[in-house]
């Protein structure tokens, strides 16, 4: 058991509260609300468990049963918006590092693993140049900086975003409001110039699994 400290409040739990996916996850009552992340403190261990003690902070990926059985994965929580909810311990939970505040904890266990899995996804090689579409958002702030590592990134956003997509160490930042996308990526990426494709990444998102969110070569 843990004493939550911080969750995420995602589209699901809006959809799931109003009645509006009732068909496809039907709710067993009582129901607690939090599909997705949350932070906390370990308060009490159940019998066999291990790898854990109870005073440590932790953060993970959690599914209270009825969201979990309704998407076919399984329930691992209780339901995060509680202030104490049961959590299976496994590969879902994870140790909170310090300098990690409970409030980002709680919102990167989904953003983080669906932008682990563009990149795993992408196989993204050093010294292209990638396009990250959707490049504010959850899973694009997860993304930007990771391919920076070795990659030239070319970050779609807002004029407003351009400072924080700079610091996450986008190379161009490009205004999708009032710019034509493809005309603004072919002079900012040189590797385009008889190449006839590069990588894109799109991190708009969406629930996980969602091919809208995987990586995709595409030609401009």
């Amino acid at each position: 058991m843990r004493r939550n400290t911080a969750a995420s409040l995602n589209p699901a739990d809006l959809l799931m509260t109003a009645g509006t996916v009732r068909e496809m996850v039907p709710l067993d009552f009582p129901f607690v609300p939090g599909t997705d992340d949350l932070a906390g403190t370990v308060t009490k261990i159940g019998p066999g468990t291990h790898g854990f003690e109870v005073g440590e902070e932790v953060f993970g990926f959690g599914a209270p049963p009825s969201f979990a059985a309704g998407v076919g994965i399984p329930a691992v929580t209780s339901g995060a918006l509680a202030e104490y909810a049961t959590f299976q311990a496994g590969p879902y939970l994870a140790k909170r590092p310090s300098k990690l505040s409970a409030v980002i904890a709680a919102a990167l266990p989904s953003t983080g693993m669906t932008g682990l899995a563009v990149l795993d996804r992408g196989r993204f090689q050093p010294r292209e140049t990638v396009l990250v579409i959707g490049a504010p958002g959850g899973i694009g702030s997860v993304v930007v900086p990771l391919l920076a590592r070795q990659c030239t990134v070319i970050a779609s956003g807002a004029e407003p975003d351009r400072d924080y997509l700079r610091g996450l160490g986008a190379a161009e930042v490009i205004g999708y409001r009032d710019s034509d996308l493809t005309q603004e990526v072919r002079p900012a990426s040189p590797r385009r110039r008889g190449r006839g494709g590069e990588p894109r990444a799109d991190g708009r998102g969406g629930h996980r699994g969602n091919p809208d969110a995987a990586p995709r070569r595409t030609t401009a």
